[in-house]
């Protein structure tokens, strides 16, 4: 059998597709209630809701959902993933400081690690229909994709149209069927057990 040239080699590497996973920030990865329980109770309208959001989002009061994180670092450890793709409902106007909160409170580097996609400033959709815009987009710029989480069982259900297994998270639980995708054990997950892989 002849031998590849290099060039050919690297060709052949560049076919192999990348595999991310998408997942959600607020509700997901980031625990952002405080700031809602604290806007139910102002007078404020829909509009002024969503500028206190982007003001305090980024805070040291929003918590990382540390399970959540284990998770999304052992699917890219045991290499079934590369990237994570975080596709938020955030506005891109507060992109840079949403980008600077990960790296600092997560440890994942922008770009090598996570990719992120955020809501244009003149969009007006459902949060559905504004997700599904954007991930269409990705699959055409040829992602894979892993699966995907959401707090919003729509959403989810959203994935699932395009053959992407959804899978609803709320912060500080792990879906079973998640779970047992891994292999079933947050114990080993946790500790980085490479012998629980089961993927179709």
């Amino acid at each position: 059998m002849q031998n590849m040239t290099q060039p050919e080699q690297l060709k052949k590497q560049n076919k192999a597709p990348i595999i991310d996973i998408i997942c959600d920030l607020d509700g997901c990865l980031i625990d952002t209630s405080w700031i809602w329980r604290l806007v139910d109770g102002f007078n404020m309208t829909e509009e002024q809701k969503y500028k206190y959001f982007d003001l305090n989002a980024n805070s040291t009061y929003s918590a990382i959902d540390t399970t959540l994180l284990t998770i999304l670092n052992y699917c890219r450890q045991i290499e079934i993933a590369h990237r994570i793709i975080f596709l938020t409902a955030r506005s891109e106007v507060i992109a840079a400081p949403t980008i600077n909160f990960l790296q600092a409170r997560t440890g994942l580097v922008a770009g090598k690690d996570f990719l992120i996609n955020f809501r244009p400033v003149d969009d007006k959709s459902s949060p559905v229909e504004s997700k599904r815009v954007r991930l269409l987009k990705l699959l055409e710029q040829g992602h894979k994709i892993l699966f995907a989480i959401d707090d919003d069982p729509a959403i989810c259900k959203m994935y699932c149209e395009y053959k992407i297994n959804g899978y609803f998270w709320q912060i500080s639980t792990v879906p079973v069927d998640l779970l047992l995708r891994l292999g079933g054990d947050l114990g080993k997950i946790m500790r980085g057990g490479r012998d629980l892989i089961c993927m179709n």
